[in-house]
């Protein structure tokens, strides 16, 4: 599972490669305990996150993020940099 930080603290999120399969399936949440929280929840404790702040995320996103990460009790994820092609997918998205 990827998470890509956006602007305005909006959490683009999907599974598997983005780019590598034909449709890569991108869903949009927000820190709410409705939101990211219930995505984190739904995965297999074996599940590995990669944590991708863009440009546009703010310090809180990333304090945010950790919280329901320890609140949801990940133990697997990474921070890790975003690609040149996340980062256009957040910027011309239309969720």
């Amino acid at each position: 599972m990827t998470l890509v930080l956006g602007k305005s603290s909006q959490v683009y999120y999907y599974s598997g490669e983005y780019g590598y399969t034909e449709k890569s399936e991108i869903h949009l949440t927000n820190f709410s305990s409705t939101g990211l929280r219930q995505v984190l929840l739904a995965l297999s404790d074996r599940t590995i996150v990669q944590i991708k702040p863009s440009n546009e995320a703010k310090y809180q996103d990333m304090v945010d993020v950790l919280d329901e990460m320890n609140i949801t009790d990940r133990k697997k994820y990474a921070m890790v940099d975003i690609s040149a092609a996340e980062y256009d997918l957040i910027k011309n998205s239309r969720l």
